[in-house]
């Protein structure tokens, strides 16, 4: 009997314990805390049972103190997974008396940023205490020691004001960035339009960062002020492709008025040949025309020597009849909202029929007949240091002529006007070299 006695008082004490525990789990104006009675402090804590049941929503403000039961509980950490997996949360206020953020605090969260406030009470932060999260830390005011840095990954992009960069590079391994650029513009900007949406960088917009205003936008040049739309973009149109514009952005900080000066310029479209190709009388194109805005272009197509080629619907030029040997000039053109811009000029020789070209494929020496005619010459270039052999034996293997030619790159001109028509090899050896090649002579 006294054994079993022993067993239920054992129990009892077990079950005492585990309601004592739970006891200490609170919720204080819609945040979870433990609570920790001996030292008076308090640690935030996951919603629910377990992290998974975590469902903190909209903007979090931690406070410095709980007051439970009679008794005030200074916060002064951020515990293992508190804001786990909320992707609902907008922004935390942390407060101003946290110590340490633990272990997943903010893993696989849906927050965008979290302000480190100003002073130096922040010790520790967890290795993954951001885990799964695109979390970025902004830190202002008078901060002077940042080794709770030391265990946060460099992937998580950290934010400070200018002076304080260099310190808290020696702290932590990323590369932190500046917030002293109060805001940036989305450019908008066309052919004949300068538009734009002016936003506050994020540590400006944050709940609780410094108060910061948009007050006005000036054009310079012509001294006036502008009004948004109801979209908030500031337009300027009207203009030609490539024109500048200055703007006078004037805002407030903390009640000081503050303006940067910005230069704004209108976008050329940008119009260009590719996959160009060429013989002794044909020269082929792919007009490629793009503009910022994505405007659609209503026609494309280039230029030869003044002369209009429209391209095809697959963009695609072609034009025969050229004359052989013959040097072109070539512009491509793009029409947008029934203006015709023009790409960079560019000129390029038509073939000779005669010729046989050679060109240099690394090493190797590459000989193209075009089978013409027999009289013209062997083009070859061959990648080696010093001289190179060339031999040309006709299909039964008679040699019909030999010699030198120069390496490094540099043409050599091998004449067949002394050739009959028929099927012939051409050997080419020198250092590090030796190839054979077919050529055929109508």
């Amino acid at each position: 009997m006294k054994h079993f006695l022993h067993k239920i008082s054992l129990s009892l004490f077990a079950a005492m314990l585990t309601l004592s525990s739970y006891a200490q789990k609170i919720e204080y104006e819609g945040i979870s805390y433990i609570l920790d009675s001996d030292n008076q402090t308090a640690t935030v804590t996951y919603q629910g049972s377990n992290p998974e049941e975590n469902n903190y929503k909209g903007e979090i403000e931690i406070p410095g103190q709980v007051y439970y039961n009679d008794v005030d509980y200074s916060v002064t950490s951020i515990g293992e997974k508190a804001f786990y997996g909320c992707d609902s949360i907008v922004y935390v206020n942390i407060g101003e008396f946290i110590e340490s953020i633990g272990s997943e605090a903010f893993a696989n969260n849906g927050m965008s940023s979290l302000i480190i406030p100003q002073n130096d009470i922040i010790i520790s932060i967890a290795e993954d205490a951001f885990k799964g999260s695109n979390i970025s830390l902004f830190i202002y005011g008078e901060v002077e020691d940042f080794t709770f840095l030391n265990n946060v990954k460099a992937t998580t992009p950290v934010f400070a004001h200018d002076e304080i960069l260099e310190t808290i590079k020696e702290a932590w391994p990323g590369e932190p960035k500046s917030i002293d650029t109060p805001f940036y513009l989305e450019k908008l900007s066309t052919m004949t339009t300068i538009a734009f949406r002016l936003h506050k960088t994020e540590f400006y917009s944050l709940p609780n960062a410094i108060p910061f205003e948009f007050s006005s936008v000036i054009m310079s040049a012509q001294g006036s002020g502008m009004t948004p739309d109801s979209d908030g973009v500031y337009l300027c149109d009207g203009l030609s492709p490539g024109v500048k514009r200055d703007f006078v952005i004037n805002y407030n900080i903390n009640g000081n008025d503050f303006g940067e000066m910005l230069w704004i310029e209108t976008t050329q479209p940008v119009i260009e040949c590719k996959d160009t190709e060429k013989t002794a009388t044909t020269f082929t194109a792919t007009i490629v025309a793009q503009e910022e805005r994505l405007f659609e272009a209503t026609e494309v197509g280039l230029t030869i020597n003044g002369k209009k080629y429209i391209a095809d619907e697959n963009d695609k030029v072609e034009v025969s009849n050229l004359k052989e040997n013959t040097e072109y000039t070539v512009k491509p053109y793009a029409v947008y909202r029934g203006k015709t811009y023009y790409g960079s000029e560019f000129t390029f020789t038509t073939n000779n029929s005669t010729n046989i070209v050679g060109v240099t494929a690394g090493n190797e020496p590459v000989i193209v007949l075009n089978n013409k005619t027999r009289n013209g010459y062997l083009e070859v270039s061959v990648n080696c240091e010093g001289e190179a052999a060339y031999s040309i034996v006709n299909i039964t293997g008679q040699k019909e002529k030999e010699g030198a030619i120069s390496g490094e790159n540099k043409l050599n001109n091998i004449s067949t006007d002394d050739l009959s028509s028929g099927i012939y090899l051409i050997n080419i050896n020198g250092n590090n070299i030796n190839k054979t090649l077919k050529f055929v002579i109508k």
